[in-house]
């Protein structure tokens, strides 16, 4: 037996098999690097799994970027005013849709069924209320695609002297973050309207019942000041939507 042959022999299928391990480990290294960025590119960019996260995560519910009320708002603020990156062309049909079937032909005023008496200066001083504030024409359709966009609708009410009426103010939850309050046992009494304002002097409300109206749209009835409006629902489904068009 040739010694010298069978040690080089030996010697050389160690090697092989050390080296066929490496390869092995290297190889099993790179099928996880693979699997890892794989997952990383279908959480970051498809639209069927995941469409704001990089991480490694799988399918959520609602995108973080959606996760609250202030976020909710925000986002559809900028999708109506055609600033937001996907969706606004789809956001603002559905609101204009859900807006034109909320409100229909505007508000009619009539005399109450079983009233006695003729309402004749009541309906006259309606009637001239409502021309006052456009309620006859375009604003009840501003305040009801504002509603569908911030789930409720604030309006205050000032005393105009001059015009010896009462004006119509409507107050934009997503410029002045009021908040509205009830008493603990009531979530349907509205007995405060507050904005403390942004430093600004006179920048600031602080209104009694009697002084404003507050609709909800939306939301749990003991969250008084969080109304996710209905479109808030499909935020994700829209920019979707748009990046698949």
């Amino acid at each position: 037996m040739n010694m010298p042959t069978v040690f080089a022999n030996m010697i050389q299928a160690s090697y092989a098999k050390r080296q066929y391990k490496e390869l092995s480990d290297y190889t099993q290294l790179l099928e996880h690097q693979v699997k890892r960025l794989t997952a990383d590119i279908q959480a970051s960019t498809d639209i069927t799994t995941n469409t704001d996260s990089t991480t490694t995560l799988h399918y959520r519910g609602t995108p973080v970027k959606y996760s609250s009320y202030d976020k909710q708002v925000t986002a559809l603020g900028k999708l109506y005013e055609n600033t937001a990156e996907w969706g606004c062309m789809i956001a603002k049909n559905v609101i204009d849709i859900r807006t034109a079937f909320s409100v229909g032909e505007g508000i009619d005023v009539k005399k109450r069924k079983g009233f006695k008496g003729s309402a004749d200066a009541e309906m006259e001083w309606v009637e001239e209320f409502m021309r006052f504030n456009n309620l006859d024409e375009e604003m009840p359709q501003e305040y009801a695609k504002e509603a569908e966009i911030e789930g409720k609708v604030l309006l205050r009410f000032l005393v105009d002297e001059k015009a010896r009426n009462i004006r119509i103010v409507h107050v934009p939850w997503r410029k002045f973050k009021y908040t509205v309050y009830t008493p603990d046992y009531d979530f349907f009494n509205y007995i405060k309207a507050e904005y403390i304002g942004s430093g600004e002097p006179g920048i600031k409300f602080d209104l009694k019942p009697e002084w404003f109206v507050y609709k909800r749209f939306g939301g749990s009835a003991d969250k008084i000041n969080e109304t996710p409006p209905k479109t808030a629902f499909v935020l994700r489904e829209i920019e979707d939507l748009d990046k698949a068009i």
